[in-house]
């Protein structure tokens, strides 16, 4: 269940009490947020007619930084569950980010560290979410006790709030999206998590291909994923 712990300044919403189901997409029509960012993979899918392990790749690329823009964020990660433990698949930091000192180099050269590599945080949030199947909202690491700050102490960059969500496909959970900071300091609304659980929802089949290149989708599936994505 996701953590909602206040802040003097700015209390953090309630989480619902019966969040709504994961890893299936919503019975309405896709929003106008998330289509914005699933036109990318739409016209992808028509142009290719089919999704290839390269092309889920970089949609899923373009399809995240969308994510940080519309819900202000500062980075997002896209984390892969494998046999043996968690791995960083994905990540984009926000241009907002770049500074004299940290640079868009500093943030590439980061992004190559970390991507591939092995979340070694057993205890960590995006553990708990992959374990659970359960989207999680922090509002605050600094109050809360399942935030691990390893991760954080060995790349330089402070995570101040997040929002987690799993990805599911076909029942299992293939990993999780986690969003990074709110820009100006601010919460991520309730609208924000409501987003991101959307794009984990609809992108599943996306990135479960990306994850398992010997996904076949056949074009039946291909035309039903479409078909579900426009409404």
């Amino acid at each position: 269940m996701a953590a909602t712990p206040a802040t003097p300044a700015q209390p953090a919403p309630a989480p619902p009490t019966n969040p709504p189901a994961l890893g299936t997409a919503p019975a309405q029509a896709v929003s106008k947020e998330a289509f914005r960012i699933f036109n990318t993979l739409l016209r992808h899918l028509v142009k290719d007619e089919g999704l290839t392990t390269e092309g889920a790749g970089l949609v899923l690329e373009a399809s995240i930084s969308k994510v940080v823009e519309m819900v202000e964020a500062e980075a997002v990660t896209v984390f892969g569950r494998k046999s043996d433990g968690i791995y960083f698949e994905k990540i984009y930091y926000a241009p907002s980010l770049y500074s004299k000192e940290r640079g868009e180099e500093f943030f590439q050269n980061l992004k190559k560290t970390l991507v591939g590599m092995k979340l070694n945080a057993p205890n960590s949030i995006v553990q708990k979410v992959v374990s659970t199947g359960q989207a999680y909202y922090c509002a605050d690491t600094r109050d809360d006790p399942n935030y691990d700050a390893s991760t954080a102490k060995k790349t330089g960059f402070e995570t101040r709030s997040m929002v987690t969500v799993p990805i599911i496909d076909q029942g299992t959970v293939l990993g999780a999206i986690q969003v990074l900071n709110k820009a100006g300091g601010k919460l991520f609304s309730q609208r924000d998590r409501d987003l991101v659980q959307e794009v984990a929802a609809y992108s599943a089949t996306l990135i479960h291909k990306y994850l398992k290149p010997d996904l076949a989708l056949d074009d039946v599936q291909t035309a039903r994923y479409i078909s579900q994505i426009t409404g």
